[in-house]
Formats: structure tokens, sequence, C-alpha cells
């Protein structure tokens, strides 16, 4: 048995082993980060935008599964994630407006 001050740092690997998801990082958390990072647009802005992209062939959004397959295989394939973030760079730019309000706030 383990000793008493490891047992708890045993138990949280445990869960989070039995737990599926947990000792991964979501697929489409991480493309969100890299494309507010390259956008400079908001999380939630950046989180619209990828609901609207990632969507079926009737535009029906997808599958929890698929939709965090379709997040890995553009966060490997160098060509698919440089398009990706060219088009959120495109089509999340900030308007005149939001640019002044950014300026504003410094």
């Amino acid at each position: 048995m383990p000793s008493p001050s490891r047992l708890p740092s045993a138990l949280v690997v445990w869960i989070c082993l039995a737990v599926p998801g947990c000792s991964r990082p979501d697929p489409c958390a991480q493309l969100s980060t890299v494309l507010q990072d390259s956008s400079g647009a908001s999380r939630l802005a950046v989180d619209g935008w990828l609901d609207q992209a990632l969507v079926g062939p009737r535009g029906e959004r997808l599958p929890d599964a698929t939709r965090t397959e379709a997040c890995s295989l553009i966060l490997r394939e160098k060509d698919a994630l440089a398009g990706f973030r060219e088009k959120a760079r495109m089509d999340l730019k900030p308007t005149g407006t939001e640019t002044n309000q950014r300026r504003n706030r410094r």
C-alpha cells in the first residue's frame, strides 16, 4: 500500500486514467488557443468561428467525437493548420471600432 502522503496523488492519477479525456488535453481547446494567438480575437469569437467552420455536409454541428478528431487532424497537419490560421485571421479581423476600443483600454 502506498504511503499516506502519496495516496492522494495516486488516487488522482487513477481517477484521471479512469475518466475518458481527463489525461489528455482537448484538441478543440488547443486549436482555439492557437487561433486566438494568431488572430488576436477573443476566445468567444474564435469558438463561435470554429462552431461555424466545423460542420457536417448539411451544415449541422459535428458529433463530439468527430469534432475532436477534426481538431486533432488540423493540429497535426501543418498545411491545414496554416490554412485555418489564415482564414481565422481574415474572418476575425477586428473592425475599426474594436481596434479603437483596444487602444483606449491600454
